[in-house]
């Protein structure tokens, strides 16, 4: 018999969601997520000099695909989040660690 490993601590799936205010509250949440690894994209993309073009053509997408990821209107999959670390020299942690006073100041 096989078993499903879980997050949540048992054998079952997360519970669904029950209404449309929880609907509204994980669009939120993934949409700052998308903000989040926006920001830092744009920030270390600047630091390395690189510019949305030549991201773009390093990661197989437009310049405006690039503009997307940083406004965090377009989410990454996890392939091309995983290339993205790759030529930016980060760990993929990177994207996800919450930013340092000095990145929500001003």
């Amino acid at each position: 018999m096989l078993r499903r490993l879980s997050i949540f601590g048992n054998d079952s799936l997360p519970p669904p969601l029950h209404s449309a205010a929880e609907a509204i509250l994980t669009a939120h949440s993934e949409k700052h997520i998308n903000q989040q690894i926006g920001f830092r994209l744009r920030r270390t993309r600047t630091k390395r000099g690189l510019t949305q073009q030549k991201l773009g053509h390093q990661l197989g997408v437009s310049f405006q695909q690039i503009q997307k990821y940083e406004k965090g209107i377009d989410g990454l999959s996890a392939a091309k989040l995983m290339r993205l670390a790759r030529i930016l020299r980060v760990n993929i942690n990177y994207f996800y660690e919450p930013p340092p006073s000095e990145e929500t100041a001003g």
